[in-house]
């Protein structure tokens, strides 16, 4: 990333970052009445991500922001499958090959501003989505079987938000939020109001309790100028399709027992509508309807000092398809 300050009052940045990961492997199965299983499978997973982002400084907690944002992503899987008898002879020799490619583009504009007891964050993004799939079926036993399939998809984004951030007292902070979403296009038309709601309590010195709900729809795994949790809770990740979401109850007890030892219990209940499930070693999803996420998790942490520390989660977790 490359950052400036033209002015007292502006700053800009500009971020690339890219990963490439590769799998492959095979495996041998030869059973005791004679014949053999040999398959193989492979899969590249790349994603990238670009933006130019602009931020100034309006006066003392009024801030106005804007930013650019890309995001592709190439997900490629085959896998390959030799059935032979004892005889021997092949039985069966096939390959599945799967190919996934997203786009996002996306503008985004935030004004956040301080009244009094309140911080109010609002904004709009929007832009395209597309998204291309092609899914290949070999049967080499079979010269001319070959069945290919191919789909692509274009839609258009939009989100418009608001977020009050209100300090009651000294001790305790609520947040609310309502976003606006509308995609359209490809054969999808969604309009959908999420709302979100929170409350921190800080009882004692050291000692805070959290609770909130939150609505969240499509993830576009881009970077946005948008607030993405509630009075400090975060949703645990989930991933959905274009007309799906995710509604979340958190609750969380964060304690400083000493100046060097830290601890957190979280539970978080999830209810999806319909949940995108990766499958391992493919490059297809697998979606249902609803389900339910319930996890439970206790961490700890100690700081031993000169840059070190030590840290610790312990987590449950507990799903259902509905």
């Amino acid at each position: 990333y490359v950052t400036a300050s033209p002015t007292p009052y502006d700053r800009v940045i500009s971020y690339f970052n890219g990963s490439t990961n590769r799998f492959s492997g095979e495996r041998l199965i030869t059973p005791l009445i004679g014949g053999a299983f040999l398959g193989g499978q492979t899969l590249n997973t790349e994603t990238y991500n670009a933006g130019l982002g602009w931020s100034h400084t309006v006066e003392y907690q009024n801030v106005v922001n804007a930013a650019l944002l890309f995001s592709a992503s190439n997900i490629n899987s085959r896998e390959d499958t030799t059935i032979i008898d004892s005889t021997p002879a092949f039985v069966q020799s096939d390959s599945r090959l799967n190919d996934y490619r997203e786009r996002y583009y996306i503008a985004a504009l935030n004004h956040t501003v301080a009244t009094g007891d309140f911080t109010w964050r609002y904004g709009i993004e929007g832009g395209l989505m597309r998204t291309e799939t092609d899914q290949t079926y070999i049967d080499w036993l079979v010269p001319g079987s070959t069945v290919n399939a191919s789909a692509s998809q274009t839609s258009g984004l939009a989100r418009a938000y608001v977020d009050v951030l209100h300090e009651i007292t000294p001790d305790i902070r609520a947040e609310y939020a309502l976003f606006g979403t509308l995609i359209s296009g490809g054969g999808t038309d969604v309009q959908r109001l999420d709302p979100r709601a929170g409350i921190a309590w800080s009882f004692a010195d050291g000692q805070s309790l959290r609770a909130g709900f939150m609505r969240d729809g499509l993830d576009t795994t881009v970077p946005t100028l948008s607030p993405i949790g509630i009075v400090n809770l975060q949703p645990n990740q989930t991933s959905t399709d274009e007309s799906g979401y995710t509604d979340t109850l958190a609750v969380r007890w964060d304690a400083e027992w000493t100046p060097d030892f830290f601890t957190a219990v979280e539970f978080q209940h999830q209810e999806a509508k319909k949940l995108q499930i990766e499958v391992p070693l493919t490059a297809v999803a697998y979606t249902t309807g609803e389900g339910r996420i319930d996890r439970a998790s206790v961490s700890a942490n100690y700081l031993i000092g000169h840059g070190f520390g030590l840290s610790s989660t312990v987590a449950y977790a507990d799903t259902k398809d509905t």
